[in-house]
């Protein structure tokens, strides 16, 4: 789903997101086993944030609502997700101030992420709408995803680990999709 822009029909699609999900959970119950940590328990409402998150961390990559950063790496996702996580703290304690990331690139996703949370919140009623603390634990499952996978990618020095399975997931728009497979 990096390069290839497979439709959801796509049965190669689904047997990947399947095996990824299972060897994702399974690698990261044994990480945190080794920590001694427990794993993050999130809400319903927290999951469907981080979806979101992710969800516009790839649309940054893929050059949606925005300039592309097709060549995107994960430390820069994890530093993105750092910087919205920083604001968004500062934000709830009502300190006026804004964090800057240390390059444009991870400040321009560091934006789209807390624009996708904040169009998300404007549109959502008032009773429905996610907390800042949800927001912030999404942020927090984010970006310890994120370190997980950069963690991990040091042994096969593969920087895009965590995007590719992040990018596995999130569906290209219709239009832009093709077959790539011809039935017979």
């Amino acid at each position: 789903m990096i390069e290839l822009r497979c439709p959801e029909s796509c049965q190669y699609l689904n047997s990947a997101r399947s095996e990824s999900n299972e060897r994702e959970n399974e690698l990261r119950t044994k990480e945190l086993a080794e920590e001694g940590r427990a794993p993050m328990s999130l809400s319903q409402r927290e999951l469907a944030l981080v979806n979101l998150i992710l969800e516009s961390v790839v649309e940054a990559h893929r050059g949606h609502n925005g300039p592309t950063l097709s060549n995107l790496i994960d430390a820069e996702i994890f530093d993105a997700l750092e910087n919205a996580l920083k604001n968004i703290e500062t934000e709830t304690s009502g300190i006026i101030y804004e964090h800057h990331a240390s390059t444009p690139r991870i400040e321009d996703v560091s934006r789209r992420i807390r624009a996708a949370l904040d169009d998300l919140a404007g549109r959502i009623i008032a009773e429905q709408r996610p907390k800042r603390s949800e927001m912030i634990q999404a942020l927090r499952f984010a970006r310890d995803e994120a370190a997980a996978h950069i963690k991990r990618s040091k042994e096969s020095n593969d920087s895009r680990a965590f995007l590719r399975n992040i990018a596995l997931y999130a569906p290209w728009p219709q239009e832009e999709t093709s077959r790539l497979i011809i039935p017979r």
